[in-house]
């Protein structure tokens, strides 16, 4: 103990320390000790004044205790609260066991007090002991046939069961193991109910929550499902002996195998169709991907019918010809020209007779006859 209160230890190594005169030492321990003696004069004026109000709540709650005839707000402030809310640092002013938060107006009957008192009890175990998504499940609780040692506690499920369980307390302070474990109990069986994870999770009194399986609900519900877990553990393990026989059946490299590999090839695609059958996914099931890869097919398959169904035109053929080629390509080819105004080959306009049509139409062409007739017929 140094200066009244704790000790502060040093780190193992060593803080090099600053160098100063001796004027200098002077005015930083003057300096330091006027510091010293006040901030001792606040904290001894500030606690003054928490001891004061610490002993004027005390009497405050045992007047409550004679009103209500009962012990319990004195027990719960020196027991609970004290112990386990107010601690160094900020205090959670939202804690229901607060005397702010009880809700109480006016004048009111002690039998309603210490109901108030036992409902502001639950409600700080279920935010302390039970994760919001337990406490989902609980649509309203009340309490009722309240004595001075037990009250009922009676709880409404979200899907609208009723549940009840007599709990124990001295001087009106709830026996906590008792009501976490009815409590869990409950949330078990709606959990069960309504298929849903049974895992409840419970926050320790360190604050470090871990993950509890709740007891198992004594009930014929249990006995059911044990034996529905055998018949499906039974079936998964016939249908794993009827893989096993089809796979050694079409074992092709077996010793017994007397069919041959070509007599197989029969059973081998069967076999590979049921379990195609069996592993195809309906529209709904399928991913993005899947739908996106069919829908691309289908679309080439069906531009590939309507392109035999319409095959393009000879000059078509040249104009797709001739829009593929560069300018230097555009000037050898005969069929193509390249245009200056769109900067592009295109196909050509003048007429190219065929090879071998020329050179067979020139004799023709250069008898007199042929002049004749073009005459007469103009």
């Amino acid at each position: 103990m140094k200066g009244g209160f704790f000790s502060f230890k040093s780190s193992g190594k060593k803080q090099d320390k600053k160098h100063f005169s001796f004027d200098e030492v002077v005015k930083n321990t003057k300096k330091s000790e006027s510091k010293l003696i006040k901030t001792y004069q606040d904290m001894d004026e500030k606690t003054r004044l928490y001891t004061k109000a610490y002993v004027d709540h005390l009497e405050n709650l045992g007047q409550l205790d004679e009103y209500a005839h009962f012990n319990g707000m004195v027990t719960l402030f020196e027991k609970v609260i004290m112990r386990d809310n107010i601690k160094t640092g900020k205090i959670n002013t939202s804690n229901p066991l607060f005397f702010r938060n009880y809700m109480v107006e006016g004048e009111v009957m002690p039998s309603v007090l210490r109901e108030e008192h036992l409902k502001r009890q639950i409600e700080y175990f279920r935010e302390k002991y039970f994760s919001s998504r337990d406490n989902a499940f609980i649509n309203y609780i009340t309490i009722t046939d309240i004595t001075k040692t037990s009250f009922v506690f009676n709880v409404i499920m979200i899907d609208n069961k009723k549940y009840n369980r007599k709990i124990s307390h001295e001087d009106f302070l709830i026996n906590k193991s008792e009501f976490k474990s009815a409590l869990k109990d409950i949330i078990h069986t709606t959990k069960r109910n309504l298929k849903r994870d049974s895992r409840i999770i419970e926050y320790n009194e360190d604050t470090n929550n871990s993950y509890h399986k709740s007891r198992s609900v004594k009930s014929n519900r249990s006995h059911k499902l044990k034996n529905n877990n055998k018949s499906k553990k039974q079936e998964h393990n016939n249908k794993a002996q009827n893989n096993k026989k089809q796979v050694q059946e079409i074992n092709i490299f077996g010793k017994d195998n007397k069919k041959g590999i070509n007599n197989l090839d029969n059973e081998i695609k069967n076999l590979l169709k049921s379990k195609t059958k069996k592993r195809s996914l309906f529209s709904m099931q399928k991913t993005h991907s899947i739908r996106d890869k069919e829908l691309k097919e289908k679309r080439e398959a069906e531009e590939k019918a309507k392109a035999l169904a319409n095959p393009p035109s000879p000059d078509e053929i040249i104009e797709k010809k001739c829009n593929l080629l560069s300018a230097q390509e555009c000037g050898l080819d005969k069929e193509c020209f390249f245009n200056l105004g769109a900067n592009k080959c295109k196909k050509s306009t003048r007429v190219v007779p065929t090879p071998g049509v020329q050179q067979a139409l020139q004799p023709i062409m250069a008898s007199p006859g042929f002049l004749n007739l073009d005459a007469k017929t103009l």
